[in-house]
């Protein structure tokens, strides 16, 4: 960055400061925190087709409806080996943890070394009028199992 001489010397240093801190996220973008108690309601069971995930309630609730073959699965979005996130892949049909790079199927069993362990999930249960729901509170009850080292 350029500092005119025009400018006083006693801005330069802020003005550098500034430059640098440019590349930081605004507050406007900041994420709400991720919702973890209570009874939700995700919509009509044809939303989930069979062989088909849907990660639209990852950002705000931490899970991604799973169905394989008629039977809907919400799965908890956090590895078991080492409690980051994981994120699915919708061109490779499986969950991913950056981190480790441990792999998960469309029911969340683990594929790919280190994981040993499921992702934490729940079904999502039918309702009369056709749509779904997810109790979070039992979604989040249990723990992660971490099996990685910290």
């Amino acid at each position: 960055m350029k500092i005119s001489p025009l400018l006083p010397a006693a801005l330069a240093p802020a003005l550098l400061l500034l430059a640098a801190c440019s590349h930081l996220p605004h507050s406007s973008k900041h994420q709400p925190p991720t919702i973890t108690t209570g009874t939700i309601n995700i919509g009509q069971a044809s939303l989930y087709p069979a062989g088909a995930a849907n990660a639209r309630f990852a950002p705000t609730h931490g899970f991604v409806v799973t169905n394989e073959s008629g039977t809907v699965l919400v799965i908890r979005t956090t590895c078991t080996h080492d409690g980051h996130p994981v994120e699915w892949r919708p061109s490779q049909q499986r969950f991913t943890c950056s981190l480790d790079r441990c792999e998960y199927d469309l029911l969340g069993q683990p594929s790919r070394a280190p994981a040993q362990s499921p992702l934490n999930s729940v079904l999502a249960v039918p309702q009369t009028d056709g749509s779904l729901t997810v109790d979070l509170d039992k979604l989040y009850a249990k723990p992660v199992p971490r099996t990685g080292k910290k």
